[in-house]
This record gives C-alpha cells, sequence and structure tokens, in this order.
C-alpha cells in the first residue's frame, strides 16, 4: 500500500474518532448541527423554491453567510478551548488559558 499511496494505510479501532479529530468531533460537529438545525428553521418559515416569489441565488449566498455566522456564533468559547486542550498531546507543556 506504502507504494501506491505513498503511506502507510492502518485501521483505527471503532469510535477512534474522538481521539483522531477532536477539533471535529468537538468544534465542526456542533457548528454544522448548528448550520443545520438554522436551515431547517429557515425552510419551515421560507417554503417552497417552487413558489414564484423564491429567493435569487444571491439571496440564498447571503443567508448561507449569514446562517454560518450565527452558527458560529452558537459554538461558545469554552467547547472550541476544551477541543483544542484534547487535540494537545498530554505531555505538552502548553496550557489554554481564558482571555
Amino acid at each position: 500500500m506504502y507504494d501506491e499511496l505513498g503511506a502507510h494505510l492502518c485501521a483505527l479501532p471503532p469510535n477512534a474518532t474522538s481521539v483522531c479529530q477532536p477539533l471535529d468531533v468537538g468544534v465542526m460537529a456542533p457548528l454544522k448541527r448548528n448550520l443545520r438545525n438554522l436551515w431547517l428553521f429557515e425552510e419551515q418559515i421560507l417554503g417552497d423554491d417552487d413558489d414564484p416569489f423564491s429567493l435569487t441565488a444571491r439571496q440564498k449566498r447571503n443567508a448561507m453567510v449569514n446562517r454560518a455566522i450565527s452558527a458560529w456564533d452558537m459554538v461558545s468559547g469554552d467547547v472550541i478551548r476544551q477541543s483544542f486542550v484534547k487535540a494537545l498531546p498530554e505531555s505538552s507543556n502548553v496550557r489554554a488559558h481564558k482571555n
């Protein structure tokens, strides 16, 4: 496999994502969940795309940007900080501190 990929491929145990990718689990998962919830909420309000009064592509992009900003605002600094603490090796002397 090394010759083909230029890397060693090894199987990981089940449920290893939180250990191998703590920022993906700790930060990106809540962000994606918030984005989805905000989108579903907007879908309930705005309705069907087949509606002749539906949003333009520009308005939809603007709504997505605003939704992403809102979703990031919903992820607390403590959640991000704890995810970085978990991502650092235990032998590291680096400490996360509040501003």
